[in-house]
């Protein structure tokens, strides 16, 4: 961020503000209890949670059901959705969402890869099915995002 301050070259405003907004929501994921919850000090549920980010750190591109989560974790949804749900105060499948559309934003931002081939690494047969998650949950289509925040 600093380079892109110190050089100012076109666009380096929105550089910054979307490498801030991928800051923040790092910070937010990692805040023990971003909501405000109550939070019981679980040691179980620590650790459960903490591998369910291993998993999903490893298995992101194949895996982006909560069944196929559960299954490697022998838990049900419901467990490992209260597991989330006490731990951050998001549900299981937003983790994954949300992980998903971070690691887009950084291929966008980080690679001169198209689009489609971005969706391949993360797992997406059907590019425009990809295209319409990305829209969904950030509001951009990816080229309008790189566009706007390269």
């Amino acid at each position: 961020m600093f380079q892109e301050f110190r050089d100012k070259q076109e666009g380096y405003q929105e550089v910054i503000k979307a490498c801030l907004d991928i800051f923040f929501i790092e910070v937010v994921r990692q805040s023990p209890n971003p909501k405000g919850e109550p939070k019981v000090n679980n040691p179980y549920s620590q650790e459960r949670f903490e591998e369910f980010l291993a998993l999903l750190e490893k298995y992101l591109a194949t895996h982006k059901q909560v069944s196929q989560y559960t299954d490697l974790m022998s838990l049900s949804p419901y467990q490992l959705n209260e597991i989330t749900k006490s731990s951050v105060g998001k549900t299981a499948s937003e983790l994954i969402n949300e992980q998903i559309v971070l690691e887009a934003k950084r291929y966008l931002l980080a690679t001169p890869n198209q689009v489609k081939d971005i969706a391949d690494l993360l797992g997406y047969e059907d590019f425009s099915y990809f295209i319409r998650f990305f829209k969904k949950h950030t509001g951009y289509s990816p080229e309008t995002f790189r566009h706007n925040f390269k």
